[in-house]
């Protein structure tokens, strides 16, 4: 009897051990597919690439093998170690996510993507007009709810849209985030207007328009002060996103780029939130680099930790005074503009804009509240594609009294839809509010780790970060971390109040 249980024991731990092996693959092939996402290279050689490499996973994990060996390995969870029943269940909620998806449908989906954010290009370049991507994006949009139906029914998910949000982190439903969106909505246009009302009284401070050659001396300073060194790495990561089943994300190209010159505030904001995802990239524990758990949970907790460092630490005044010296040098700024209570506050003013990419703290949450009501509304066939530009412009009049000046600088604006990305956005506003929990746990720890920030010692806020949230990897979901780490899942009551604190207690 004894020796038939440790047979059943080694069975069953091969049924473990042989998942590891088909997603350790899996995981190599989602590695070569983010950096053919980030090529620009031959549209038919991409395409083909990435179709031959997505039908190549699908047809792995979607298995008769694959489907066993995580029933059995379930089964006989019991077995297994903390972090392989961790694993296991990133490994089963990635099978679930996959099965019964026809191959082709995969193919034509990611065909059509690809050639809508082509077509896209060509747009921003002025070779293709909007009716033209737009005709793309009806593909996109048909194609992507026909996947989701099949999930929804498959999942038992609300609805097509839930199965959107789901792919990019499973904290995320449509009931939560509606919730979320209507607290935030019933808040925003009375403390956005308040805001606005308190600057329009306060002396203005133009924006400081640093050529990018200065720009990326700061940004060098700062990223190896940070990671000794890491400015072009952060860049390549930038270029690569947050992998899912449904594309990447998080890596936003738009239609206005900073060029030449821009406003110092935009590329500090972008350099510091990429800085952040790098940071939390590249410290992902080691041991399962190649497995599910060893990545990030999802898009909540990966967003978070960009906002970390571009909502947070760039407004902390131990860190404005690090940058200071480095700004007086490069930036040329002399006089009362070159104090820390001046930076800070031109790094906290509100300025309304079209574009979420330039948008502040503040004006970003209503981008994301519209996005989030009208790609709900798409997906779940409430809202034609052809009736996308009107109603966005309505939004746009709604939440900021104006409409963007073209398509450009309206629904156009990034590859977020013309990409296929669907459910990804509305990660940003939890993710803001998981930031903001974050950063309150770090500056409320009964060690000081921010103290060395203001002569360039990172090593405390990192180490903390490492010990915290970067060790976890995938182990926990982002609201159970989140929990782990603050005491408490996503509290919107408090960002509000840190929102109404930064902006009007100022």
């Amino acid at each position: 009897m004894a020796a038939g249980w440790w047979v059943s024991v080694v069975v069953h731990m091969k049924h473990y051990r042989f998942l590891e092996q088909v997603f350790a693959r899996v995981c190599h092939i989602a590695g070569a597919v983010r950096v053919l996402h980030s090529d620009d290279s031959d549209f038919d050689c991409k395409v083909g690439r990435i179709c031959t490499l997505r039908e190549v996973v699908q047809e792995i994990v979607d298995s008769e093998v694959v489907a066993e060996a995580v029933d059995s390995a379930l089964a006989n969870k019991g077995q297994l170690g903390d972090w392989e029943v961790a694993n296991l269940h990133c490994m089963s909620r990635m099978y679930r996510r996959l099965r019964g998806l026809p191959v082709d449908l995969v193919s034509s989906l990611i065909r059509a993507k690809v050639a809508c954010r082509a077509r896209w290009v060509l747009f921003c370049q002025g070779d293709e007009s909007v009716h033209s991507v737009l005709e793309d994006l009806a593909d996109v949009v048909k194609l992507s709810s026909e996947v989701a139906a099949i999930k929804a029914e498959d999942l038992g998910a609300a609805s097509k849209y839930d199965v959107m949000l789901g792919a990019y982190d499973g904290d995320l439903t449509t009931k939560k985030m509606d919730e979320v969106f209507t607290d935030m909505g019933a808040f925003f246009r009375q403390f956005a207007g308040e805001v606005m009302s308190r600057q329009g009284n306060s002396e203005g401070h133009p924006a400081k328009i640093v050529a990018s050659d200065k720009q990326a001396a700061l940004h060098r300073h700062i990223a190896e002060a940070i990671g000794g060194g890491m400015l072009e790495a952060v860049c390549a990561h930038r270029k690569m996103g947050l992998l899912s089943e449904e594309g990447v994300a998080g890596s936003v190209r738009s239609t206005n780029g900073c060029g030449e010159e821009c406003d110092y505030r935009l590329a500090l904001r972008d350099a510091l939130e990429n800085t952040g995802k790098f940071l939390y990239c590249s410290n992902l524990p080691q041991k399962w680099k190649h497995q599910p758990v060893g990545g990030c949970p999802g898009g909540i907790m990966y967003e978070a930790q960009g906002l970390l460092m571009s909502c947070h630490l760039l407004r902390d005044r131990g860190f404005i005074s690090f940058i200071l010296p480095a700004m007086r040098k490069f930036f040329s700024i002399r006089g009362k503009a070159a104090d820390v209570d001046s930076i800070y506050s031109h790094l906290t003013e509100v300025q309304p804009n079209m574009l979420l990419g330039k948008s502040d703290e503040v004006s970003s949450l209503a981008h994301i509240m519209l996005r989030y009501a009208l790609e709900k509304e798409i997906i779940n066939d409430d809202l034609k594609v052809s009736d996308l530009p009107d109603a966005w412009a309505q939004g746009m009049r709604y939440y900021f009294d104006s409409v963007p000046s073209d398509d450009r600088e309206g629904f156009m604006q990034d590859d977020y839809w013309v990409s296929g990305i669907f459910g990804y956005v509305p990660c940003r506003v939890v993710a803001s509010v998981a930031a903001s929990q974050i950063f309150s746990a770090i500056k409320n720890n009964r060690v000081d780790v921010c103290g060395g920030i203001e002569s360039g010692d990172f090593s405390g806020i990192i180490g903390w970060l490492s010990k915290h949230v970067y060790s976890h990897g995938g182990r926990y979901s982002s609201t159970t971390l989140l929990k782990k780490i603050t005491g408490k899942r996503v509290d919107v009551d408090s960002y509000k109040d840190y929102l109404i604190g930064r902006y009007l207690s100022m």
